[in-house]
This record gives C-alpha cells, sequence and structure tokens, in this order.
C-alpha cells in the first residue's frame, strides 16, 4: 500500500479569513489536535477485499513527547486476534505483531507525524507506513515538506451516530509524483475533531474509520508507553 504522510503547517490558535469554510474547519481541526498534550480515541476501520467486507478496531494514546501507542488487529485466527503494535516511551519505539519487534531510536518529530495522521490521512495509513518501513526521522520529514492539499469543499451536513457533523472533502497529493487522493472527512464542529473518515485509493478501494471515545489532555497511565 502506498502511504502518504503530511502536515501543511499553519498558525495554531488563529482565524482564517482567507480561507473557505471547508478548510477553516480542517485547519481548526489540525491546530487543535497540534496543541493537545494528549490524544486518546478508538478507531474502526472497514473497507472490502473483492466482494468481503472486513472491519478492524484499534485504539490510539499518543503524548507530547514523542509518546504513542497504537494497537490495530491484522487478522483473526479461531477469534484469537493478532494485533499490530506500535509502542514509543519518546526514547526508543517497537513495532510489530506484538509490538516486540526490535526496538530502534524514536523518530524526533513522531509527534508531527501523529498529528499530520490524525487530522488527515487516518490510522491506516499509518499502519501502512510502519509495515513499508517510511517510519524513518528522515522519511517523515520529507513527506511533511512534500505533500499539499487542495480543493477544500463543503460537501453536506448529515449526523454520525449522534453526533452533529459537516462532512467536508479535500485532495492529497505529493509534489513529486502520483495522483492525489481524495479523502472526505466529517468533523464535530462543536468540538473541532475528526468523527468519520473515507480515503479512496487510486485503485478506488476506500478505507472507512470512524473514530469513539475521543479525548484529548487527559493524563494517560505511563504502562501504555512502556516499550520492555
Amino acid at each position: 500500500m502506498k502511504t502518504i504522510l503530511f502536515l501543511i503547517a499553519v498558525l495554531p490558535g488563529v482565524n482564517h479569513p482567507l480561507l473557505s469554510e471547508a478548510e477553516s474547519l480542517y485547519r481548526d481541526m489540525e491546530g487543535k489536535l497540534r496543541r493537545a498534550s494528549t490524544v486518546q480515541c478508538s478507531v474502526e476501520v472497514q473497507f472490502n477485499v473483492g466482494e468481503d467486507s472486513n472491519a478492524l478496531r484499534g485504539t490510539l494514546a499518543r503524548e507530547r513527547g514523542n509518546k504513542m501507542r497504537l494497537e490495530i488487529p491484522l487478522w483473526a485466527v479461531n477469534d484469537d486476534e493478532h494485533f499490530w503494535t506500535t509502542v514509543s516511551d519518546g526514547w526508543t519505539m517497537t513495532s510489530g505483531e506484538t509490538g516486540k519487534g526490535g526496538a530502534v531510536a524514536a523518530p524526533r518529530n513522531l509527534d508531527d507525524f501523529l498529528s499530520s495522521v490524525v487530522a488527515g490521512t487516518g490510522l491506516i495509513g499509518f499502519v501502512g507506513g510502519l509495515r513499508d518501513d517510511h517510519l524513518s526521522e528522515e522519511a517523515i520529514r520529507e513527506s511533511l515538506s512534500g505533500t499539499v492539499l487542495s480543493k477544500f469543499k463543503i460537501e453536506r451536513r448529515e449526523s454520525v451516530g449522534d453526533c452533529a457533523t459537516v462532512c467536508i472533502s479535500y485532495l492529497i497529493g505529493s509534489r513529486k509524483e502520483g495522483q492525489p487522493l481524495r479523502v472526505e472527512l466529517w468533523i464535530d464542529p462543536a468540538r473541532s475533531l475528526p468523527v468519520k473518515r473515507k480515503v479512496t485509493l487510486e485503485s478506488g478501494q476506500a478505507f472507512v474509520e470512524t473514530y469513539s471515545d475521543f479525548e484529548i489532555n487527559r493524563t494517560i497511565e505511563r504502562e501504555r508507553f512502556a516499550t520492555k
């Protein structure tokens, strides 16, 4: 899976009088996520393989200082789920089927990377980047400076569960190569947080992520970031 990682820098907490309503909603959400001391959420990822519909359910915990824990189930055998787990304590990062893969130095720009993923591409892109070995500090830096977001548009206003959302769309692409991908993002305008996202690949395959239990600036237990 080709993965696009990105971050477009904006001044957080600043009004955007020259931006469209759709892009203003996006930038406000992006800034809030970047400023948050902690972010926690659960996510369900839905996608199709051939005629089969699949759903994965995972969790993310991130704390400023390059600390994070992401758990996404890859498959199940006899109802026993096998998770792809990535853990960083701020200095060391492990990643693999149990989170006990070889330890490497945590990228110093991991905070920026996680903020950009939660804001724009979704957690499935993060897993793709890990499995394709795209999570080095240099690769993240190149991606963050080389990706463009464009054509922000309000699509509709609708409820997702009990939440009143605004659905926006935008294109995300690389300055160097490839066709941009289309993203639809449902934002809770009252909280400036993402609720749902649909990313459509060049092949036409789509991944739909739905977020729940989304909390920011709440204490996270130290044990969640332990790499040993």
